[in-house]
């Protein structure tokens, strides 16, 4: 059977499936799925049962984390970021003007 990866990131290292994606992503698919294991694994054609299962054991075992990051993942809606991202730019515009 795989094992979870760790990947680094500028907050820490965070587990992923051996092909990468992370598993706070696979848990948000298992809960937009309404936690219904057919419906669920019918979203990952790519990857494997055991995988999923990794990813699943993995937050039953850690949801103080997963949870913390899969709230902070709703903030960021696209409205959001781009308004991030324009206040950066204007930022960025001020200050090249020094």
């Amino acid at each position: 059977m795989k094992e979870l990866v760790w990947v680094s990131s500028r907050n820490g290292p965070r587990a992923a499936l051996p092909s990468g994606m992370e598993v706070w992503e696979v848990i948000r698919w298992w809960k937009l799925s309404g936690e219904n294991w057919e419906k669920f694994i019918e979203s990952f054609e790519d990857k494997t049962e055991d995988e999923l299962r990794l990813a699943i054991d993995h937050y039953a075992a850690n949801p103080d984390w997963i949870e913390w990051r899969l709230a902070r993942e709703e903030l960021w809606t696209e409205e959001r970021a781009r308004e991030w991202n324009e206040l950066i730019q204007h930022l960025r515009q001020e200050r090249d003007q020094v």
